[in-house]
């Protein structure tokens, strides 16, 4: 690799730095590219507050009510998913993803699509805690 072709102007250093290891986006494979796209790691922030309220609520009542974990859990985990495509929507349109090969729009090439995904999300995951809240009798 030559000094001309690591000093290109779109790049930051620290993908100047992938780029000399051998560690581009172009060496990815898709599988690679699509799991960092939808960012697993960042779903704890929906499933470990949820699964140790649980487990607290267990241990003081000695009971469990499956239906709403389960359903509060993928709420959770459908909000967070919202989150993480709208952002995604978003820096699309702001241009700042355009190099960015592991953004949702990038991978898929349709920004609508996920615009929609998006929404859809945060719908399914607005009407599970809105379930949770009718089967718990609390009223709207």
């Amino acid at each position: 690799m030559t000094t001309k072709s690591i000093q290109n102007s779109g790049q930051n250093s620290e993908e100047n730095t992938r780029e000399i290891l051998g560690q581009t986006p172009h060496h990815k494979s898709n599988f690679q590219l699509w799991m960092a796209a939808i960012k697993p790691p960042m779903y704890t922030v929906a499933v470990i507050p949820i699964a140790v309220g649980s487990a607290v609520a267990l241990a003081t009542t000695g009971t469990m009510n499956w239906q709403i974990f389960l359903t509060f859990l993928f709420s959770g985990i459908l909000i967070i998913a919202w989150i993480n495509s709208s952002n995604d929507v978003f820096d699309s349109d702001t241009g700042i993803d355009i190099n960015k090969h592991h953004s949702l729009v990038n991978l898929t090439g349709n920004k609508q699509l996920i615009f929609w995904l998006s929404n859809l999300f945060l719908g399914l995951g607005l009407l599970g805690i809105g379930a949770i809240t009718y089967w718990q009798q609390d009223g709207w």
